[in-house]
């Protein structure tokens, strides 16, 4: 998802998502948003579909 698609699923400003994705990949110490959705599938906060 891009910013702008977040932001429409949150009910955010695309602003805010962009200044939640530097924080979020700094707390989980991750590099990128690939890397945030493979944590997330792993750990079962969402789902892959192909």
């Amino acid at each position: 998802m891009n910013s702008r698609e977040s932001a429409d699923v949150l009910t955010i400003t695309e602003g805010n998502v962009k200044n939640y994705v530097p924080n979020v990949n700094a707390k989980l110490e991750l590099r990128d948003r690939l890397e945030v959705a493979i944590f997330a599938v792993k750990h079962g906060l969402a789902a892959f579909e192909a």
